[in-house]
């Protein structure tokens, strides 16, 4: 099959896999030589399996990313890629534009390979687990300007065998315990709106912690007291923070806005983050 794999339903028949387990199955062990990682291109449905793990090193990496115009942008989680839940074990990939739903036997998603950036997905669970988390001693995994939400447990977890890692500009909403939980010391949280969790929007256990708003009083110094109401249309679906809040101006770091996606006067804001990711081989 091609280096650039069409996969999931949404292609009009002419699909070359017709979900990201099918993709994987055949292509992780291709090499198409030297700076040419495995690519699926996915559209429509992609595979609803409950949990599917991503094993094994791939040659030259992967990316797995929405087809031009269907990425996740903050509005649209039912119209862009959709799949059941993932746990990526395999190192050196790029995750971008999919919406992903686990069940009550999985996670939305699971980042544990080395080297790994998850961006502007949807993640949800439906079950008692992490709607997302970052597990595994692996270094160098970074999730961004994603939406997190809701979990009978923790909506994101960092959790003690993380290091080296960040979360930044995501938006993480609705768990019955924590939103987000961070039990490592090497964790960097950036930029996160967390809100409506039934215990704590944010556990600072440990980690960096900065410029995090939250609607209760668990976020950093100035940025709590913040709820749906910082969204374009919470109820609706828009899960954008308003241009016109408070937090469109209040990040720190090249993103200096709060939460996964802004609100602008052109559409929607998608500037990837300078988070150093240049060791992915893409």
């Amino acid at each position: 099959m091609p280096q650039i794999s069409l996969v999931g339903s949404g292609h009009g028949g002419s699909e070359d896999y017709a979900s990201i387990v099918l993709w994987w199955t055949a292509e992780s062990a291709i090499d198409y030589g030297a700076g040419n990682p495995i690519k699926a291109v996915c559209s429509g449905n992609v595979g609803l399996q409950s949990t599917f793990t991503m094993s094994g090193t791939t040659v030259n990496g992967y990316s797995i990313t929405a087809k031009t115009g269907e990425e996740f942008d903050g509005t649209n989680e039912l119209l862009c890629p959709q799949s059941g839940g993932l746990r990526v074990d395999s190192s050196d990939g790029i995750i971008s534009g999919i919406a992903f739903t686990g069940s009550a036997s999985g996670v939305g998603l699971s980042q544990r390979g080395q080297d790994t950036v998850v961006e502007f997905c949807f993640i949800t669970h439906s079950g008692t687990g992490d709607a997302a988390n970052q597990n595994s001693t692996n270094t160098n995994k970074i999730m961004r300007n994603c939406v997190i939400k809701g979990a009978g447990n923790y909506t994101f977890v960092a959790n003690s065998n993380t290091f080296l890692n960040q979360v930044e500009n995501c938006t993480v909403i609705g768990s019955s315990l924590y939103g987000i939980l961070s039990s490592n010391a090497s964790v960097s949280i950036i930029n996160n709106f967390s809100l409506g969790h039934a215990t704590l929007d944010i556990n600072k256990n440990t980690g960096v912690w900065v410029s995090n708003a939250t609607e209760d009083t668990s976020g950093n110094a100035g940025l709590t007291g913040f709820t749906s109401s910082e969204l374009v249309d919470f109820a609706g679906g828009d899960y954008r923070t308003k241009s016109t809040s408070t937090l469109a101006t209040a990040g720190t770091g090249s993103q200096s806005f709060i939460g996964a996606f802004l609100e602008t006067s052109s559409g929607i804001s998608l500037t990837p983050s300078t988070i150093n990711s240049s060791s992915v081989t893409l």
